[in-house]
């Protein structure tokens, strides 16, 4: 009789081994479920940012300063060289951002994927690319990492922002 409580105690005793550690498997899951979904969070405010950026920092006179410095970047005055410096410098803080956000929370996502399209953006400007070689940005000085990736970018193949808005206006 004694043998048979044993054996029925030591069953129950694996069992309950075997469930805390499926218990414990399921929460790594969720946990890691979590730090997904935040992660997707993250991404949707910092787009919500950078489109609540685009009226309140620059005010309603960004688009007018964006096409001057794409279309005549000659004729752009102090005040729209003021509005693009502001423009270039809030495309930057983005990226920087996004790759502090994915570092503190180590996820798999590589931020210079996703971070490439903004410094595309001030690539695509006639002036962003002496902008960003001459750029004076605490960013790019206190983060070498960042400043690596800038000068990358250098040397890629960007469209002019001359050529998405001429697709644009030759819509039928």
């Amino acid at each position: 009789m004694k043998t048979n409580s044993v054996n029925i105690d030591r069953l129950i005793q694996i069992v309950t081994a075997i469930a805390v550690l499926i218990g414990l498997g399921l929460i790594v899951w969720e946990l890691q479920q979590a730090k997904s979904l935040a992660f997707t969070q993250v991404i949707h405010g910092n787009v919500d940012n950078l489109t609540e950026g685009h009226t309140s920092v620059f005010g309603e006179d960004l688009s007018r300063v964006l096409a001057t410095a794409c279309f005549e970047p000659a004729e752009l005055d102090h005040p729209g060289a003021f509005v693009l410096d502001a423009y270039f410098q809030f495309r930057l803080n983005y990226v920087n951002r996004l790759k502090v956000q994915v570092e503190q929370a180590d996820f798999d996502t590589d931020w210079r994927l996703v971070s490439r399209q903004h410094v595309q953006a001030i690539l695509s400007f006639p002036q962003g690319r002496r902008w960003l070689n001459n750029s004076n940005s605490w960013l790019l000085r206190r983060n070498p990492e960042l400043a690596e990736f800038v000068t990358s970018t250098l040397a890629m193949e960007v469209r002019p922002c001359h050529v998405s808005v001429g697709t644009i206006l030759s819509l039928d």
